[in-house]
């Protein structure tokens, strides 16, 4: 599996010039908006894994670690794990720059930031767990149609919801529990949600032919 992850390594190392230019324009762009940048690395963390998606459909190369590893799960997992490694890493350069700007803007908030990067992990791997079973059902080509209704939609939804629904927050004891637990229920709720995510993927992924 160390070698699968390396291949991805490599692939993301080949772009990373770019990557830093571009990143460094988003962020002098957004420097005072702190849930923007929370986002932002991870995001290009997805961007980088759904990269080597299309450096694999391209080059033909699951047909190939197949017959390396004999094992498709290997190469599911090591999918997985290469993502996870990247959110992880880019989550925390989101908490460090946060940390950073927070000190030179003079409103540092520790609390407020661990978080925004904990809310901001969470709702991108859920999204990662939606739409890698989609890439491995349907390729990263046709996936990609899937993924953008599947935004529209959640966009749409989630729009109609906070217009039309009216939360008292303060007085809500739902949202007071997962103020006070947060840190414990997302790492929790990410591995379920990840765990389902690959017996689908590997279910999808088992069936193909290559």
């Amino acid at each position: 599996m160390k070698g699968l992850i390396l291949k991805d390594l490599l692939l993301v190392k080949s772009n990373i010039r770019t990557i830093i230019i571009v990143l460094f324009i988003f962020l002098i762009t957004i420097f005072n908006d702190v849930s923007s940048i929370t986002l932002l690395f991870p995001l290009f963390s997805i961007i980088m894994c759904l990269t080597t998606f299309s450096y694999d459909e391209y080059n033909k190369w699951d047909a190939y670690a197949i017959t390396l590893t004999n094992n498709r799960k290997l190469v599911i997992k090591s999918k997985y794990v290469f993502t996870i490694m990247m959110l992880i890493i880019t989550s925390l350069l989101a908490f460090i720059v946060n940390i950073i700007v927070g000190n030179i803007n003079g409103n540092l908030n520790i609390e407020e930031i661990t978080s925004n990067v904990l809310e901001g992990l969470f709702g991108i791997l859920v999204f990662i767990s939606i739409m890698y079973p989609i890439i491995y059902k349907f390729g990263i080509e046709k996936a990609r149609i899937f993924i953008l209704v599947i935004c529209f939609a959640l966009t749409f939804v989630l729009g109609y919801l906070f217009r039309n629904i009216d939360i008292n927050m303060s007085s809500n004891s739902i949202i007071k529990f997962l103020d006070t637990y947060l840190i414990v229920i997302i790492p929790i709720l990410s591995i379920i949600v990840l765990f389902i995510s690959y017996l689908i993927s590997y279910k999808f992924y088992s069936k193909k032919d290559f």
